[in-house]
């Protein structure tokens, strides 16, 4: 009872997390966290091939994704069949736009949202012996 409390005051408060408005991207930079972004990155890109069909789906990112997140997202979703446009600003918007916000939640939580066409997704992902692990499901918000 006491994790779905946290579970759900988490969600209620995601929105107050330290991320600026609007600014796409993670926020997690310390190389030495690389490892559990990388994770986290893996699963986004498993929960994006279950709502979308890979090989009928190109992804175009609306902002730029050179860091790491963006890196490891990209590779994971062009393994999975996905056909993956780089930011440029000069290029035509064809496909479903993908974005994403990585930030610290607090000390021991990393909380991920994804903008995937016209839905966001979003997800706590708890902190533990070194591995991120998912603090509850997949929030949908259409």
């Amino acid at each position: 009872m006491k994790t779905l409390a946290t579970l759900a005051l988490a969600f209620i408060v995601c929105a107050c997390t330290t991320t600026p408005k609007n600014q796409f991207g993670s926020y997690v930079t310390q190389e030495s966290e690389n490892h559990l972004v990388a994770s986290i990155a893996a699963d986004t890109a498993i929960r994006l091939s279950s709502n979308f069909l890979p090989t009928k789906t190109k992804f175009y990112f609306n902002h730029t994704n050179n860091d790491f997140f963006g890196s490891v997202l990209t590779e994971q979703l062009r393994e999975l069949g996905f056909a993956v446009a780089e930011f440029n600003v000069d290029s035509g918007k064809d496909g479903e736009r993908l974005a994403y916000i990585l930030d610290k939640y607090d000390d021991t939580k990393f909380l991920i949202r994804v903008y995937a066409g016209s839905t966001t997704y979003s997800r706590l992902y708890a902190i533990e012996q070194n591995m991120a692990q998912p603090f509850g499901a997949w929030s949908k918000m259409e």
